[in-house]
């Protein structure tokens, strides 16, 4: 069975300025999480955003915001604007794609070495410096960072992703 709008809201109650979710209905679990007036749901331990115990079934709580706002489930990917996966206020959501929600992830594992670079830009052992973005988006090689980084931001705004980077990263 689907959730709908309906029983959500007959269970829950959320506050679009706080982005919680309080219990409407004691749902008889033990501990003080499933009373009445208790704010529901978790943190993930891995990644931080909130999931919330429906009918035996876990739901993200940023994609329970909007069914519970506009009364449909989400067309595609929720996307926290702050890139902060616990932070479910509405006006912090937004419906993206996978790849505009990419673009506004935190750096990879494997950019993680070389902090001091933009974001796309990768230092080569030659000495020269690849752009890339996206899926199979190789960009190129180029001499210097702000050649490569200048590809990067090209190859963002050509997919139409620039409104979905954080702040000061398109500039």
């Amino acid at each position: 069975m689907t959730l709908t709008a309906e029983r959500l809201r007959a269970l829950l109650e959320y506050n679009p300025v706080t982005g919680d979710f309080t219990r409407l209905i004691d749902c008889g679990g033990r501990g003080s999480k499933s009373r009445v007036g208790a704010v529901a749901g978790r943190p993930h331990y891995r990644d931080g955003h909130v999931s919330i115990m429906i009918d035996r079934k876990s739901y993200g709580a940023h994609r329970l915001a909007f069914l519970w706002v506009t009364g449909d489930w989400p067309p595609g990917v929720v996307d926290h604007i702050n890139r902060v996966p616990g932070d479910n206020r509405w006006t912090n959501l937004r419906v993206a794609t996978i790849a505009q929600n990419a673009a506004n992830s935190r750096r990879t594992r494997k950019a993680k070495r070389d902090t001091d670079l933009p974001r796309g830009v990768y230092r080569l052992p030659s000495g020269n410096f690849q752009a890339q973005y996206g899926k199979g988006g190789y960009i190129g090689v180029f001499r210097t960072v702000g050649a490569a980084s200048d590809a990067v931001i090209a190859a963002i705004r050509a997919r139409g992703h620039e409104p979905f980077l954080p702040i000061g990263e398109a500039s």
